[in-house]
Formats: C-alpha cells, sequence, structure tokens
C-alpha cells in the first residue's frame, strides 16, 4: 500500500479511502483461510495416519497363523484407491451416483485355460465390479478401446473365499449358484479386510485358508462348465512359477515370512521419528570418532624430559678468539622488555637450543665487519610476542614447549617478511561496456543520465488513479424454498438467502453456487435470478 494512504497515530491507525480498508480486510481474511487450510490439513494427516494404523492392525487378524507374509507387504501403507477414480469417469459410471467405492484396483483375472487378463476390481458396500476392455468393431468409434463391464457380483452372492497359506497374490471368490472367479491382486490383505467389514451384517466373510483350491469354470458356447484345480506347492526363487497342466494349475511358491509376524507399530504422533533418530545416530557416531582422535593425538605426544637432551653435539663455534669481552647488542628502542640474561646467544654457524620465547632457531644473516650482531626485524617481533601463543602453538604440534627444553630442529626454506601496504589505484573499466546501438541504447543513456541527476518523472504524469473493478462479477439468486443437502458436494440453504451463482445446468437442474463460504450444487428450480 502506498505510504500516502494510511498513517499511525498514538493508538490508531489511520487509513485514507475505503477501498484500502476493503482490501486490507480481503487479505486478512486471506491469510487467516490461509492458517485454517494448514490446521486442516495437518489433522486430516494425523487422522489418515491414525486410520490406517487401526486398518493395518486388523487386517493382519484376517490372516494372522493363516497364511504367510510377504516382505515388502506386510507394513504397506492401505490407500483403498490404487487406479485413482477421481480421474477416470468412464469406470466410475458403472456405479451408482451416490455409490462410495470402497476398494479400486487393476487385478489379473485367470480363465478356465489359466490365461490372465487385466482387469478393474472396484469394491462398493453393495458389489463387486470387473471391468475390462474391448476393441470397437463398429460406428464412429471403430478401432477404439472401450470399458464393457464384465462382472457384477453382490455381495449376498458370495458364499466364500479361498487363499493359500503360501505367500502367493491368488484368491477365488467362489459365488452361489454361479461359477466362480480367480483372480490375483498384490492389495489382497486389504481387499479382505475391507470385504471382511462389508459383510458384517449379513453373517461375515467365509475365509477358507487351503493349499488345493477347487473352483467351478463359466461355460462358454459348446464348451461345459466345468471344475478346475489350484495346487500350491513350496519352491525356490523370488517370485512364483506357473505350470499350467489339463485341468490344474500348480504354483510354485518360495517360502516367505513366518504366519505370525505382525505389521510394525509406529507412532502416530511423530511421523519423522525415524529420521530424527538417524540424526541422533550420525551425531554420536561423529562425537566417538573425535573422541577417537584426540585419544590418538594425545598418544603421539612425547612427553618432556626432565633434563636437556640434543640430537646432535654443537659443533666448535668458529670466531676468532679474542680476550675483549663482547660489545652489548644494539638494538631499536622499544618498549617491551628484554629478554632474559639466560638466553643462549645465537650465532649462524652454532646449533643451540630454542631461546626462552620458545620459537624455533632461525638461520641469521651474516655478521657485520666489526664483529657485532643485529638482530633482524622478524627475530625481534618473535621476542616480542606474548608467551601463550608460543606455549599452544609447541603443543598443538606435538613437539613440546619451553618448559620441556626441547631443540628444535631449523626450518627450511626463506622466510617471509611482512610487506608494507601497497596503495592500489582505480582501474578503469570503461574499455570493457559495450557501445549502446540504436534507439533503445539512447533512450537507456537518457535515462541512467537521469537517474544520476536526481530528477525523474512523476509516475503515471499526475493522472488520476483508477477506480477499483467491482470485487464480485457473479449473478445472484434468491432461494424461495429451503433446501437440506443430501450428499457431501451439495450445499444447503433457507428461504429468502442471497446464492453465488457459478454455473447454470439447465439439462440437468443442479445449478452450482456458494453460499456462506461453500460451494456446491443445489437445484435450479429452488431459486429465482436476481
Amino acid at each position: 500500500m502506498d505510504r500516502s494512504q494510511w498513517q499511525c497515530g498514538r493508538s490508531k491507525l489511520f487509513i485514507k479511502n475505503p477501498e484500502s480498508l476493503f482490501l486490507l480486510e480481503e487479505i486478512r481474511d486471506r491469510k487467516f483461510d490461509g492458517f485454517a487450510r494448514v490446521i486442516q490439513k495437518c489433522f486430516r494427516k494425523y487422522n489418515a495416519r491414525k486410520k490406517y494404523q487401526e486398518i493395518k492392525e486388523e487386517a493382519c487378524q484376517v490372516v494372522l497363523n493363516r497364511k504367510e507374509r510377504k516382505r515388502n507387504s506386510l507394513n504397506r501403507n492401505f490407500v483403498g484407491d490404487y487406479i485413482g477414480l477421481e480421474n477416470r469417469p468412464e469406470l466410475r459410471q458403472f456405479a451408482g451416483k451416490r455409490e462410495r467405492i470402497e476398494f479400486a484396483d487393476t487385478v489379473l483375472k485367470y480363465d478356465r485355460r489359466f490365461k490372465t487378463s487385466k482387469l478393474d476390481l472396484m469394491l462398493s458396500p453393495k458389489c463387486i465390479y470387473l471391468i475390462g476392455r474391448e476393441l470397437v468393431k463398429k460406428g464412429p468409434e471403430k478401432g477404439n478401446l472401450k470399458e464393457i463391464l464384465k462382472r457384477q457380483i453382490s455381495l449376498d452372492q458370495i458364499k466364500s473365499i479361498s487363499v493359500s497359506t503360501a505367500q502367493d497374490d491368488i484368491f477365488v471368490l467362489h459365488v452361489a449358484n454361479d461359477y466362480d472367479s480367480v483372480l490375483e491382486s498384490l492389495f489382497k490383505t486389504e481387499f479382505l479386510h475391507v470385504l471382511s467389514k462389508k459383510m458384517e451384517k449379513s453373517g461375515g466373510l467365509d475365509i477358507q485358508f487351503t493349499d488345493t483350491i477347487n473352483f467351478t469354470v463359466k461355460k462358454q458356447g459348446w464348451q461345459q462348465a466345468g471344475a478346475r484345480q489350484i495346487i500350491f506347492i513350496s519352491g525356490g526363487g523370488d517370485a512364483p512359477v506357473m505350470k499350467p497342466g489339463g485341468k490344474a494349475l500348480t504354483v510354485s511358491v518360495p517360502p516367505g515370512l513366518p504366519k505370525s509376524s505382525k505389521p510394525e507399530v509406529r507412532n502416530i504422533m511423530m511421523p519423522s521419528s525415524r529420521g530424527n533418530n538417524g540424526n541422533q545416530r550420525r551425531g554420536n557416531q561423529q562425537q566417538q570418532k573425535q573422541q577417537q582422535r584426540n585419544t590418538t593425538q594425545q598418544h603421539r605426544a612425547p612427553p618432556a624430559p626432565s633434563q636437556p637432551r640434543f640430537q646432535h653435539p654443537p659443533p666448535p663455534r668458529m670466531s676468532a678468539p679474542s680476550t675483549h669481552p663482547a660489545p652489548p647488542r644494539m638494538s631499536a628502542p622499544s618498549s617491551h622488555p628484554a629478554p632474559p640474561p639466560s638466553a643462549p646467544r645465537m650465532s649462524a654457524p652454532r646449533m643451540a637450543p630454542p631461546p626462552s620465547s620458545g620459537y624455533p632457531f632461525q638461520p641469521q644473516q651474516a655478521a657485520p665487519p666489526s664483529g657485532r650482531q643485529f638482530p633482524s626485524q622478524q627475530q625481534q617481533q618473535q621476542r616480542h610476542q606474548p608467551q601463550s601463543n608460543v606455549t599452544s602453538q609447541y603443543t598443538n604440534n606435538g613437539r613440546g614447549g619451553p618448559g620441556g627444553h626441547i631443540p628444535v630442529l631449523p626450518q627450511t626454506g626463506q622466510m617471509k617478511r611482512a610487506r608494507a601496504p601497497s596503495v592500489k589505484s582505480p582501474i578503469e573499466l570503461d574499455f570493457m561496456k559495450t557501445p549502446d546501438a540504436g534507439a533503445a541504447g539512447l533512450q537507456r543513456r537518457i535515462s541512467q543520465q537521469r537517474g544520476n541527476s536526481g530528477s525523474r518523472p512523476v509516475p503515471g504524469g499526475n493522472r488520476p488513479k483508477p477506480k477499483p473493478k467491482p470485487l464480485n462479477l457473479l449473478k445472484k439468486c434468491k432461494a424461495m424454498y429451503g433446501y437440506e443437502a443430501q450428499d457431501t458436494d451439495e450445499i444447503s440453504f433457507e428461504a429468502d438467502d442471497i446464492i453465488e451463482l457459478i454455473k447454470e445446468d439447465n439439462n440437468s437442474g443442479w445449478w452450482t453456487g456458494r453460499i456462506r463460504g461453500r460451494e456446491g450444487l443445489f437445484p435450479g428450480n429452488y431459486v429465482e435470478k436476481l
């Protein structure tokens, strides 16, 4: 919002135009709506985790101690809809308008010769739908695949279901006074659980666990209805092996998890506990490695000896004999105290223990002709440095410190001297600029010059501000009668309520509108347009 449209007082906020106030209220409502959506989303996730955890535990009881379990399917999350019915209206058309689909999956169907074909299975509280696809041979849609309802089984007609005790995915639906259906699905445990829940009111579902399943096949043309058999045996490998032979199918299934296996019980309040434990475990491992590294360094550091120890005897001093005492050392005046007199004198050809400052021996320059030795600037700086830094340096290097009197070998190579700070000259980079071409480049240069001068044109050329567009352009209608929603996609209203009309559908008679922030369907003959 422009700064000229509002002003702060001591305890109030003053807004110039009412449009700005309306805009702030709308932004506030949107923010609150966003917060509510986040809270609702988190609550739905919590309820979903809790619900599917309970379903998983209940589904485990269906096959517990009766059937071997797959290693990958024991802790699989239950979804219910595995084919996306929300975006598949061609499949949803076979169910009723208000019929809820509890389970949907793509399964394999075995025919009388044990050949497989893919079908879409939908389970509702009333029926089981098996939907296939066939090629259209006539009409304008010739050559296209069209969904066809292959079979519709009412839940009241299901007599029992047969499954094996191995870890396979095959199950047989036994239908009273009709042929049976042999199906294979990866989510058979979830299907059996949902089906048993829906059939509790009608006496429950009879599930038979056997390794020899007999079933009847459908009569086709001149072929009579007959009986078939599926035999399950234990075998090796990673996947079941099918061996059809005549009227029997032999399935070799590898061994799976024990029949008493149960899914893992997870804490629904902490969905990311596994990741937190992993991070904590990695942090503990890093701390252990650091402690081992410190312990190794401590073992590597040699103990400081109580007496001076030299690796090589000092060579003889190369200097002319003189009976006169050595002249005093000449150094630049400094406010720092001089080193203690116990520090040994260092000369170029002599290797001696380090001075009291603890710094390693450095080769000096050649002595002047008069026999006097002048310390270099770097040596003076070394003497004047604090003792604590030197001690920590040698302690970290593992070579001892001045307290141990351990000599240190001289460093090789020339020592780097501090350089005086150089004054950088400004670098001209105008030669790197590309020339502006055409009228666009000229206009850009003029605008840059105006910006540098500080005089800029007024935005908008002092033109009046345009009037704000109306926020709501939807048509409205008034309710003549009250209506109570019959489904989740409908809205309720009372007589004389004002409804925002979003879409009119005169063919079906159901219109789409919004009232009190809720959008849905309502009968068009209950309202009149304004």
